[in-house]
């Protein structure tokens, strides 16, 4: 009514198409998110033969990190 529109960033689906594309030119990746759904982009880089480090944090009253991505990464990074 008052001619505003919200708008939703899909800043996933960016940073997991540019991860695939780029996907040739580096071997490891830092992924610093705790979110799940991301794990299906680390499934698809370890299948290509990258290595993936997801930075995040287990330490705050809620856990900021999903655990399935926790448990995907070939390494985990605890802030």
């Amino acid at each position: 009514p008052s001619g505003r529109r919200k708008v939703k960033g899909n800043m996933d689906i960016e940073l997991t198409v540019d991860a695939l594309e780029l996907a040739p030119y580096y071997d490891h990746l830092v992924l610093f998110s705790g979110d799940g759904d991301f794990t299906a982009l680390v499934a698809a880089l370890q299948r290509r033969g990258k290595h993936v480090t997801v930075v995040s944090t287990l330490t705050t009253p809620t856990p900021m990190v999903a655990d399935e991505l926790r448990r995907q990464a070939d390494f985990f990074l605890d802030l």
